[in-house]
């Protein structure tokens, strides 16, 4: 159903609406003398919750979904702490995880928080721990439809935090070592042929290493790429943080680039989470300033013509004081999930970003649906596949923690408000100028007006979602203008200036 307001005593009229899903929405108002808008409301939000909320087969531990792995046929979920660690492996069967077995540490495996971290590629899996004294990452293989252990890759001297991250492409496997040598920091790169053992090929570090930068904190590989957070870097200022970029050159990996943030300050800790994955690099600073303190941002990197450039600070529209945005990341195929674990008393958001061709736009927001409870941390870890999403919502204290299983459906988010607020005609010295005003856009949406005569203009909207972009003519505009917000919404105007 549409709703108009009546022109009442010269007052500019207001224009509400109100659908079901789906439904689309028109309407035409008239904002002055030969001025007609037309607005095209025919914008859906993607509707996103939980398909399945996944809770601990065993309550003796705690920290359940502190990691999380998934391919289309297999979910992994870590339970680090408690009384027990262990992981628990599922089994797709349509919409639903099926648990199919409960792994815990070997025999001899005398370290603690198995399960801290975990990566997935094809039927390998990886389980690592976030424990100082960790003696190994153990390699599974799924075979029959169980994870069997098959060899495990030992830490080197002096490795403290040996497996606090992990990932895994191919045959192509990093480990971080963030407490190595005093705080500077370590990345392991292990290769493998085929279904042979894991070799060790390298170990990283920077270049530029210093004591306490923690080299290694979150790692990322992709094909010939590798991106290793220092969250503790001070290269802007104490604990500021770095991300760093070796590249597969000839069999050897070598140091590419040193990222570091547009607006990045002291205790930001930009590299705590980071992502690789084509020409694109996603760095997490979970504590930097936008707008309120710890709210947090992300740093996107692209490699074009050889090299890393800058490309664009991301934020969350809504973001609040503490909710720590760019806690984990994972990007793939020009969609990027960010984690907000703190986000309202620490109950927790997922922020969905897609690439447009122009810039990354959020268009939608996940939170654990019904399940919702303060303490939660959702989306302190994320993992996904083309199609599908996990998220660990791991709360504090004893609790035993959650994951939640998602269908990845994201498209284009408005606000719904998206308006041409006002046009206005003013002349002066013989010349006239068309102003258009523009409101309720999302935060830095990219707006372009192109005129009937096929001229446009393109402006980035202000932290308010308001923007204006002006023409001037030789004489009385005439004529029509689309207006398209780049997140997908459109207005059409026709007008007249006396």
């Amino acid at each position: 159903m549409a709703h108009s307001n009546v022109v009442d005593g010269g007052r500019r009229p207001r224009l509400s609406a109100i659908a079901g899903r789906g439904r689309a929405l028109r309407a035409t108002m008239v904002l002055g003398v030969g001025l007609t808008v037309s607005r095209d409301l025919d914008r859906l939000q993607a509707q996103c919750t939980p398909t399945e909320r996944i809770l601990p087969s065993n309550w003796r531990g705690s920290g359940y979904g502190q990691a999380v792995a998934l391919t289309d046929e297999s979910l992994l979920i870590g339970c680090p702490y408690g009384n027990e660690d262990f992981v628990e492996a599922f089994v797709s069967e349509g919409n639903h995880w099926s648990l199919v077995q409960q792994i815990s540490p070997p025999s001899t495996w005398r370290g603690s928080s198995f399960g801290a971290s975990l990566a997935i590629f094809g039927d390998t899996l990886l389980v690592g721990s976030s424990s100082y004294s960790a003696p190994s990452v153990v390699v599974y293989s799924r075979v029959g439809g169980s994870w069997v252990e098959r060899q495990q890759l030992p830490a080197d001297d002096g490795d403290d935090q040996y497996g606090r991250s992990l990932s895994l492409d191919g045959g192509v496997a990093i480990i971080g070592a963030p407490q190595a040598f005093q705080g500077e920091g370590r990345a392991h790169l292990f290769t493998r042929d085929g279904s042979g053992p894991w070799q060790r090929v390298a170990r990283l570090k920077a270049a530029d290493a210093t004591n306490s930068d923690q080299f290694g904190t979150a790692v990322s590989v992709k094909g010939d790429c590798a991106l290793i957070g220092a969250p503790w870097s001070d290269d802007l200022g104490s604990s500021s943080g770095s991300a760093y970029v070796f590249r597969n050159t000839g069999g050897i990996w070598v140091e590419e680039a040193k990222l570091l943030g547009s607006e990045t300050n002291g205790e930001d800790h930009l590299g705590q989470a980071v992502a690789v994955h084509g020409e694109w690099a996603a760095v997490g600073a979970p504590n930097a300033w936008h707008r309120a303190a710890e709210s947090g941002v992300v740093e996107m990197f692209r490699f074009v013509d050889g090299a890393w450039e800058h490309f664009d600070r991301l934020f969350a529209a809504d973001g609040r004081a503490y909710d720590m945005f760019g806690s984990s990341l994972v990007l793939q195929n020009g969609v990027l999930c960010v984690g907000a674990p703190q986000h309202d008393f620490s109950t927790g958001t997922v922020h969905v970003f897609r690439f447009n061709g122009r810039r990354w736009e959020e268009c939608e927001v996940w939170t654990a649906g019904d399940d919702d409870q303060y303490g939660q941390k959702f989306g302190l870890s994320i993992a996904a596949t083309a199609t599908r999403t996990a998220v660990g919502g791991p709360p504090g204290g004893t609790g035993a923690g959650a994951a939640f299983a998602m269908e990845l459906d994201c498209m284009p988010r408005c606000t719904r408000r998206e308006e041409i607020h006002r046009v206005r005609c003013r002349t002066r010295n013989e010349r006239w100028a068309l102003v258009f005003r523009l409101t309720g856009g999302l935060p830095r949406d990219l707006v372009e007006v192109k005129l009937d005569s096929g001229k446009s203009k393109s402006t980035r909207l202000a932290l308010n979602g308001e923007g204006r972009i002006r023409w001037r003519t030789d004489s009385p505009p005439v004529g029509s203008a689309t207006v398209r917000w780049g997140c997908g919404a459109v207005e059409e105007a026709t007008f007249s200036c006396p």
